[in-house]
């Protein structure tokens, strides 16, 4: 199969007719790899290598049911097998202590065909963080339709992907005499678009409307200064590589806002400065809004401004200045 595009020049008078393989994979890791599609028992498999950020032209025999390998050039770690011709974004297990998962994507358009494109596990790019808060007892997890179980012990937490991409993407936990099983809906990332899918196959799109880090403005004049801060996101981890809550503080977007507009800033200072000409007085007028507690700004060798950030309070006050005229 092969990919056609049709396009007009520039003249307006020439088509300019481009055919492109309907599937290939891309190499977006930081090691060579090699590439297969899923036969049958009776039929070898055909292995193709890719170097690093190489792009190569992938032919399939059975385009109906999709399904492919992927391996390390260097040791032959191979992953068990997925689908290329659907849509999907998972983590692939490898056998391997150096690169223990391998990253991939697939992306289909009705005209550019499918795009499989490999990357490099970091760590929390697994679809499923588990945290076991029991304090004594352990737990039992295995993939749904899948012999293979883990146990976490008590106080723990694991980064877990599924062992096998094409059994159902559903959790058995099992502690005790008690088990329970947990569907899992499935996430996409395109930019700063996400795609969720439910099991009964409904999907949904949420659009990321993401804040810069730390913003700060400045104005002035010859009497006159402003100064508005504002510091978005605020996330404190924790210091120590295995621990049960990695994440310490991290600011989320209120529920009661019933908006589509992110939340407001985690911290927010405005303030306002004033000089009357042939005086000692300067007029500042501040308006804190955030969640700190106390701060202490010096603005000449001798003037200086205690005050307290507050919650929707605006307060005014006149500093003279001790320097003689």
């Amino acid at each position: 199969m092969v990919c056609i595009d049709i396009v007009t020049s520039s003249f307006g008078m020439t088509k300019i007719l481009t055919l492109a393989p309907s599937t290939i994979a891309i190499n977006k890791s930081t090691i060579e790899i090699e590439v297969a599609e899923t036969l049958s028992q009776t039929e070898e498999e055909y292995w193709r290598s890719t170097s690093m950020l190489q792009i190569i032209p992938f032919w399939p025999r059975n385009m109906q049911d999709g399904v492919m390998r992927v391996r390390y050039t260097h040791n032959r770690i191979s992953s068990t097998a997925f689908v290329f011709n659907q849509k999907h974004r998972t983590l692939l297990r490898m056998d391997d202590e150096e690169r223990p998962a391998l990253q991939v994507e697939i992306i289909a358009t009705d005209f550019d065909g499918f795009r499989i494109v490999f990357g490099d596990y970091t760590i929390g790019d697994s679809p499923v963080l588990l945290v076991n808060c029991l304090k004594h007892l352990p737990i039992a997890l295995s993939q749904a339709e899948d012999v293979r179980t883990q146990v976490l012990r008590p106080l723990h937490y694991v980064y877990y992907t599924w062992i096998d991409p094409l059994k159902p993407q559903a959790l058995v936990i099992a502690c005790l005499d008690h088990n329970a099983s947990i569907e899992l809906n499935d996430v996409s990332f395109h930019g700063d678009t996400a795609e969720l899918t439910d099991h009964q196959g409904h999907r949904v799109r949420v659009k990321r409307q993401p804040l810069d880090g730390f913003w700060i403005g400045f104005a002035w004049s010859t009497s006159n200064a402003a100064l508005h801060v504002r510091i978005n996101r605020v996330q404190i981890d924790n210091e120590h590589e295995f621990t049960l809550f990695p994440v310490v503080l991290n600011p989320i977007v209120s529920k009661a806002a019933g908006t589509d507009i992110p939340g407001k800033p985690f911290i927010e200072l405005s303030m306002f400065k004033t000089t009357i000409a042939r005086s000692n007085t300067t007029h500042i007028n501040r308006i804190p809004i955030g969640r700190l507690l106390a701060a202490d700004v010096e603005f000449s060798r001798s003037t200086r401004c205690d005050f307290k950030i507050e919650l929707l309070r605006t307060k005014k006050r006149s500093i003279h200045n001790s320097e003689s005229g």
